[in-house]
């Protein structure tokens, strides 16, 4: 006779099943490497080195996406800030020998390749020497229109090592350029991540600007 006060054995398949059970499965959208014409952060941060006396790092906020029938509704909805801000740092040296630079980050697809588009970058030529400000557009729109969280806080990484790689702050020697980040909308978030990220490396920045900031 079983003593009914003695503990019911669970079966080890039974075990495994209720595991599973407990388990919330999130289905991943598929990701693939594009091709792409972009250069190679590295490539263009040595291109930059020694020529950058500050940054302003814009960074632009929800994007419905390049598919979308406004044409402003993509990463360069900004360029034109850009391009204004980078004319004004460049004063009135020549075209040909500009003053101060233009670097537009951009994404290849969802989930693709970073990289510079140098179609719309404006870099210093090897033949000379001169230096002046750099203006960096942050572009993350594929990123910037999903429905899970996260994605700030990821851009803000993206960001933080983009500023890296560029040569713009040396976390290691905890320095960096005069810094200036303006962000649009749900690019302040993306924005203050990363400035929380270049804190905690002790590295300074100068100036802020939020425009219609989301929280």
């Amino acid at each position: 006779m079983k003593n009914s006060l003695s503990p019911k054995r669970t079966s080890r398949s039974t075990k495994k099943r209720n595991f599973r059970n407990q388990l919330q499965i999130e289905t991943l959208e598929p990701r693939c490497l594009l091709t792409s014409d972009l250069a190679e952060l590295a490539s263009v941060g040595s291109q930059l080195a020694g020529r950058m006396t500050g940054a302003t790092i814009i960074t632009h906020g929800f994007q419905l996406g390049p598919d979308s029938s406004t044409p402003s509704s993509n990463g360069d909805a900004l360029m034109p800030l850009a391009q204004s801000l980078r004319a004004r740092a460049n004063g009135t040296a020549p075209a040909s020998n500009p003053g101060a630079f233009l670097v537009d980050y951009e994404l290849s697809g969802e989930g693709g390749f970073a990289g510079v588009d140098l179609t719309q970058s404006i870099l210093p030529s090897a033949a000379t020497a001169t230096k002046g400000e750099l203006v960096l557009l942050f572009d993350w729109s594929f990123e910037s229109n999903e429905a899970s969280p996260g994605w700030a806080s990821a851009a803000g990484d993206a960001l933080f090592s983009t500023l890296v790689q560029l040569g713009v702050v040396d976390p290691e020697l905890q320095a960096s350029l005069p810094l200036h980040f303006i962000g649009h909308s749900f690019g302040a978030a993306v924005t203050t991540e990363a400035i929380e990220r270049l804190a905690r490396f002790d590295i300074a920045v100068d100036h802020v600007t939020l425009l219609d900031p989301h929280d």
